[in-house]
């Protein structure tokens, strides 16, 4: 996998440098809605492990002359995308086609990629071992293949609470970016009144007709998700979370790298901004935050940023929150 490359600015983020977690100086008007509170690690769920069969093993070529032999093996229970998502602990079965369908030999060999995150028995079932991702491929006994990617986790996020942050940010940048290209677009008008009669035939289109902004975040990469769902669960889990402002994780950081990007196999390249803040914090209050420091907001308004994908884990009152932005390239 090629070298994931992020980009922030670590060295101007919000204040006076919030790659410290143990920086305490609040010195801006911003920092007053923090709180100095250090929260526990929590205990991690207890997983009960289902069970699957014997390992596979590569059958044997027996054909004769005159068989009717394999052209090509397709795995099903993927989506369209041959992926597949899994809890840890749980099993899904996994079947194949042969083309064409009667062969005289149609074992196959099922094999993993890495056993540590996902096992597969001769039957095809698979069993979440630990989160990240896994290749699972289906070999013939001439050499023919097919693979699907299977992404582990533990923690599938709150929907309701990620799904706030999500709509306030979008939102945001929406109508910062639009801002801009309508100042744009009225600085090069030539006359007041041309530019009076665009503007109300754009809100009468607009009241009459829903579209979608171009402006607007995507958060259809399901894999990216679910790998930042994983990585705030276990961020609470390990207390790594004991911060009086918000954290900006910056080049080299394994919370963008190893375990979100790279354990998840989610692109190639790609330029990350990753943020995280935690506390008795709602939706709004966070999003009031990461909007209140100009390198973070400029991060959020910036129309190059495809996706946007917010993992959230409540804990009582402490709810800890993170945000990623991703643009491939």
């Amino acid at each position: 996998m090629k070298r994931i490359i992020a980009v922030l600015c670590a060295a101007t983020l919000l204040l006076c440098g919030l790659t410290a977690c143990e920086d305490k100086n609040t010195g801006d008007a911003s920092s007053e809605v923090f709180t100095n509170n250090a929260y526990e690690p929590i205990k991690r769920a207890e997983i009960k492990y289902e069970e699957i069969g014997e390992p596979s093993v590569k059958p044997e070529n027996t054909y004769k002359s005159g068989d009717v032999k394999e052209i090509g093996v397709k795995i099903e229970g993927a989506d369209e995308n041959d992926n597949l998502s899994l809890f840890v602990g749980k099993k899904v079965a996994l079947s194949y086609k042969l083309f064409p369908e009667k062969p005289a030999i149609t074992a196959v060999h099922w094999e993993s990629s890495n056993e540590k995150i996902v096992k597969i028995d001769k039957d095809g079932q698979i069993l979440g071992l630990a989160p990240g991702c896994a290749t699972i491929a289906c070999t013939t006994v001439l050499g023919y293949s097919d693979t699907i990617k299977v992404y582990v986790y533990e923690y599938e996020g709150n929907a309701e609470l990620s799904g706030q942050l999500f709509t306030l940010l979008n939102d945001a940048r929406v109508k910062a970016l639009s801002a801009t290209a309508d100042a744009d677009q009225a600085a090069t008008e030539g006359a007041a009144s041309e530019q009076a009669a665009t503007d109300e035939t754009a809100t009468e289109e607009a009241a009459t007709e829903e579209t979608v902004s171009p402006y607007a975040f995507i958060n259809t990469d399901v894999a990216l998700q679910q790998a930042v769902n994983q990585r705030v669960y276990e961020e609470a889990c390990e207390g790594k979370m004991d911060s009086t402002r918000p954290n900006f994780y910056g080049m080299g950081d394994d919370r963008q790298h190893t375990t979100i990007l790279t354990d998840y196999d989610i692109h190639s390249r790609g330029s990350t901004c990753l943020n995280g803040i935690w506390g008795e914090y709602t939706a709004e209050q966070v999003a009031e935050i990461l909007l209140s420091s100009e390198d973070s907001k400029s991060m959020i308004t910036n129309e190059k940023y495809e996706y946007m994908s917010v993992g959230c884990y409540k804990n009582g009152e402490v709810t800890y929150w993170l945000v990623m932005m991703f643009i491939p390239f």
